[in-house]
């Protein structure tokens, strides 16, 4: 699958983000938040699918 480009903002109570943790997300380093929030969305993403198989939940994003 090719990647995609998104523009990610805030809606709602996630407008109250200081710069900082806006950064933090934006951090596609080991230090940054990037790597949980692109866990926590895929799994509310595939909330309510029985596959168990994370390497192939992955693989369709």
């Amino acid at each position: 699958m090719d990647p995609v480009s998104i523009k990610l903002t805030p809606d709602g109570q996630l407008d109250i983000l200081s710069k900082s943790e806006v950064a933090k997300l934006l951090d596609s380093s080991q230090s940054g938040l990037y790597h949980l929030y692109r866990k926590c969305s895929l799994a509310v993403l595939n909330s309510g699918i029985a596959m168990d198989n994370a390497t192939e939940l992955l693989s369709q994003y």
